[in-house]
């Protein structure tokens, strides 16, 4: 790990302990929601490798084939990790010394859930009394209450979109780290 960067112990909720506390959500895996057959609107989790939730989501999509951001996230690690081969340089999270910043472009939760190996599970909240966003809700304070964190990675607006506050705050942190790259005042 790179000397501008820390390590720290969270606790996650892990799935297994959590399915129970929400019985009335039957959780699957995506190629259960790909083939269709789930009607939404959908909650999603993102597992990762060692069993914790890192990421709550929801999809008010109404059929599993449109709720495409659950369905996205094998394509857009595929796509992220194909650019990362595509440059030969590392993304920031490893080393920011001699780091490609065009990679700090995609989504942070596109960044770790493809680092942590992080698979989708999906359940649909159709058969139940709120939507999709409402069970985002709930459930984020269910891990909140649990763990102190409703989200390890992101929140609302984990994305940041051009002509925003959030991208104009990317964009300097990019070109600040850039420069210091360039000038070689990396080595912490």
């Amino acid at each position: 790990m790179n000397k501008f960067t820390t390590s720290v112990a969270v606790k996650v909720p892990a799935f297994a302990a959590f399915r129970p506390l929400v019985p009335e959500l039957e959780f699957k895996n995506l190629g259960d929601l790909a083939d269709g057959s789930m009607t939404g609107p959908f909650v999603y989790v993102l597992v990762e490798s060692g069993g914790g939730i890192i990421y709550i989501g929801k999809s008010d999509a109404e059929t599993g084939t449109a709720g495409k951001r659950a369905l996205s996230y094998p394509k857009w690690s595929s796509e992220y990790l194909a650019k990362v081969a595509e440059g030969g340089w590392p993304d920031p999270i490893h080393d920011p010394e001699s780091a490609d910043f065009t990679l700090a472009g995609w989504a942070p939760i596109i960044r770790f859930q493809t680092l942590h190996q992080a698979m989708v599970k999906v359940a649909s909240v159709g058969h139940t009394d709120a939507n999709g966003r409402v069970w985002e809700a709930r459930l984020q304070a269910l891990s909140g209450t649990l763990t102190g964190l409703e989200s390890l990675v992101g929140g609302s607006g984990w994305e940041f979109k051009p002509g925003t506050l959030r991208d104009a705050g990317y964009e300097w942190a990019w070109e600040r780290l850039e420069e210091m790259q360039e000038a070689g005042k990396l080595s912490a």
